[in-house]
Formats: structure tokens, C-alpha cells, sequence
């Protein structure tokens, strides 16, 4: 992986849909979010970074990282094809963990169970 300057970095991320640097007009209507822990924040943004730099994977909000409480954070990542068929897959990140989640965008609830978890049952 080659260095990049901050300006790279930015234009990186926000290629694979990740906005780190938001708008003037963003930033205002960003009031309304629910406030993450900052250690969350934290510990996202530098997997997503890594992740999205590799150019393999993007990232989308989801519905459900509205309601997932302060500690938590979920959001939809694509990986390469081959992968669950290059689908949008949810993911669940905690200040302790990242996981991919058995639910999806358009199940009925939030579950945080794992897919691994789920098959076990």
C-alpha cells in the first residue's frame, strides 16, 4: 500500500463511499444523528480506512445504526465478488469488536447475532 497525503486519503474514501470530511450543509443537518462514543468512532474509522483504501471494499449507512445506542455502530459493507455474491452485508462495530451481522437491511428487527452464531442455533 503506497502513502497517501490527508487530500489523497479523502478523495480515496469518499471514492469508495465513505464521507469523512462532510460539507458545510451536511455538517449542519448532522445535529439530528445520534452522537457515537468517541472510542467507537475511533476504532470504525480505522477499520474503514484500511479497509476502503484497498480499494476491495465500500461502505454505505444503514437504517440501523440510527437506533444501535452510542456504543455501536452498523453499516453496510460490499466486499469483492465472490464474497455473499458481492452483496451489501451488515456489520455490526464496538469499541471490543467488529462482526459481521445475520440480519439485513430489510429484516424485520436489528438482531446483533452473528452469522456464525445464527448457524449454530
Amino acid at each position: 500500500m503506497k502513502k497517501m497525503t490527508a487530500t489523497q486519503l479523502i478523495e480515496t474514501l469518499r471514492s469508495r463511499g465513505l464521507e469523512i470530511a462532510p460539507s458545510p450543509a451536511v455538517r449542519r443537518s448532522m445535529d439530528e444523528l445520534p452522537k457515537k462514543h468517541s472510542s467507537v468512532e475511533l476504532h470504525s474509522y480505522k477499520g474503514i480506512a484500511l479497509a476502503a483504501a484497498s480499494r476491495r471494499f465500500t461502505f454505505v449507512w444503514s437504517r440501523w445504526n440510527f437506533n444501535a445506542g452510542n456504543r455501536n455502530m452498523v453499516l453496510q459493507v460490499q466486499g469483492p465478488e465472490g464474497v455473499k455474491g458481492g452483496q451489501h452485508q451488515l456489520i455490526h462495530i464496538s469499541p471490543e469488536q467488529c462482526k459481521y451481522l445475520a440480519c439485513t437491511e430489510v429484516s424485520q428487527a436489528l438482531d446483533l447475532e452473528t452469522i456464525q452464531e445464527k448457524n449454530r442455533a
